[in-house]
């Protein structure tokens, strides 16, 4: 006998719970990359405030960490020990927000991402997980496009973490 189809609400659970890891995913390579890396090799707690204001360049390299960095618009690009990211600041340097466009580029520049994140309806999905309420999108300038998790998001993702282990 052949496996049983998933009913469309388990369907659906599973396909939040993916989008969920996925934006979890990319806030914490982004997290890595300006904490980590983009901070220590500038010397800045701001990297995108302190480019704003000139005092580091447009684009370099990032010292001992064998990468490179360049300011665009109001986002950065790292490249880093054979990952690439991509992502913009939101207010006051902040750089957890997320976009469909940043977390499709995210699966398709990891090969380990895209294994198991390929068939995943990203824009639709963050449409479901707006509507629940588990990502807003707040217009914040500079960059009114991105979206963020709210604290019931937050919630669910250590539930599903939890349910893991």
């Amino acid at each position: 006998m052949g496996r049983e189809m998933a009913s469309p609400e388990h369907r659906r659970e599973s396909d939040q719970r993916q989008l969920l890891e996925l934006i979890q995913t990319y806030i914490h390579a982004i997290d890595v990359a300006v904490n980590m890396i983009l901070t220590r090799a500038l010397a800045t707690a701001n990297p995108f405030r302190a480019w704003c204001d000139g005092q580091v360049a447009t684009k370099g390299k990032l010292g001992p960490f064998k990468g490179t960095f360049h300011f665009r618009g109001h986002g950065c690009v790292i490249v880093f020990a054979s990952h690439r990211i991509e992502f913009d600041f939101g207010p006051k340097g902040r750089h957890d927000g997320f976009t469909a466009y940043y977390l499709r580029r995210h699966v398709e520049l990891n090969k380990l991402l895209r294994r198991q994140f390929r068939d995943l309806e990203i824009s639709e999905g963050m449409n479901r997980l707006e509507q629940e309420g588990l990502i807003f999108q707040p217009e914040w300038e500079p960059t009114p496009h991105l979206f963020y998790l709210t604290a019931p998001g937050i919630e669910r993702l250590q539930f599903f973490e939890a349910s893991n282990a």
